[in-house]
């Protein structure tokens, strides 16, 4: 994996925790009487966030797309909803956190392939500008071999 693409990685599973995260903590504190700012400075929601969004990586990697969106609505519903729901021991009802989890699973992973996505245009943008505007030619517009074009 070149720098580049492993900075991406980083980049879009830091953002998939990050939004994830505040929005599970933001719909728990407006619709269920929950502090904000306990749910939000919680390390272990963090680590199990965190955790949950390098899955969704590894599974990306290992299988095509559409697959790999159903293993990581299923694997991260699962896996917060086990870790929030038992470990957090949450009071509210298996339905309840059933729903919050795939909230949070759907809207990290909305980020993370969001993330990579916007990279993947820049890329192929980038690539298309810079070939057609003969990047590799001299500043003055004239031809590489130094020649003027008359």
């Amino acid at each position: 994996m070149s720098p580049r693409s492993l900075t991406l990685e980083i980049i879009a599973v830091l953002s998939g925790t990050i939004i994830g995260k505040l929005v599970f903590d933001g719909v728990s504190a407006l619709f269920f009487d929950d502090s904000f700012f306990d749910l939000f400075i919680s390390p272990g929601r963090w680590i199990v966030a965190l955790a949950t969004v390098v899955l969704f990586s590894i599974i990306y990697q290992k299988l095509p797309a559409t697959p790999a969106a159903l293993a990581c609505l299923l694997v991260g519903t699962v896996i917060t909803w086990t870790f929030f729901g038992l470990a957090f021991e949450s009071g509210h009802s298996t339905v309840v956190l059933i729903f919050m989890t795939l909230l949070f699973s759907a809207i990290a992973l909305l980020t993370y392939r969001f993330v990579h996505a916007n990279a993947a245009v820049r890329r192929v943008a980038s690539d298309m500008t810079g070939s057609a505007e003969g990047e590799d030619a001299p500043l003055g517009g004239g031809r590489k071999d130094g020649r003027s074009e008359d």
